[in-house]
């Protein structure tokens, strides 16, 4: 049996502050028609590209791009969908794209939609349909600090992770004293409840 080992790719953005968008560099090329593209680099035959910003939101399903996007790179609809967006249901266009996000990974032959509703100066929204193919994760103590790896590699859940940081520290406390959780609430009857 041969085993193909994973080599994770990833990035992360930290900001000098709490924000409320997260905003990469991404490059958008035309599809990829080299049915060979597989056994090549991505970047000896992507010919004509946009590099851009995009806004990532994990309430879109689909990734979209705008108008602009679409004219510049000459690009072809594919067929037609409906989206539902802020400011009610509409019809519009898919494209086939190639993305390249900023930890180098490509995306040939992406599925998009075409929408002029995202920000004003942004040019492209990734949705969910790149999001669920890795681990994305936000934390925002003191400043905001987004990373993302392709392909998942870890269960991140931050609930299992409390639960162990407490029971750890209760091995020398009384049921009677404060619950190390910071509840406020004596450890009979918060986290020591089933103990």
């Amino acid at each position: 049996m041969k085993y193909t080992q994973v080599h994770p790719l990833s990035f992360t953005i930290t900001y000098n502050k709490i924000v409320n968008a997260l905003v990469s560099e991404i490059t958008i090329s035309p599809p990829i028609e080299d049915p060979d593209y597989i056994n090549k680099n991505p970047n000896e035959i992507i010919t004509k590209s946009i590099d851009t910003q995009a806004i990532w939101d994990t309430g879109a399903t689909n990734t979209v791009i705008t108008p602009k996007i679409v004219e510049a790179l000459d690009l072809k609809p594919t067929g037609i969908t409906r989206i539902f967006t802020p400011n009610g249901t509409l019809e519009t266009s898919t494209y086939l794209v190639t993305l390249k996000l900023p930890n180098g990974i490509v995306f040939p032959n992406l599925d998009v939609i075409m929408s002029a509703d995202i920000m004003s100066d942004l040019d492209a929204l990734i949705g969910m349909d790149v999001i669920t193919k890795g681990d994305f994760c936000l934390t925002n103590k003191l400043h905001t600090i987004f990373t993302f790896r392709i392909p998942s590699m870890a269960k991140i859940d931050f609930v299992n992770e409390d639960n162990s940081l407490i029971h750890s520290s209760v091995k020398n406390i009384g049921r009677n004293d404060p619950c190390p959780c910071g509840s406020g609430k004596k450890y009979k009857q918060c986290h020591g409840r089933n103990q």
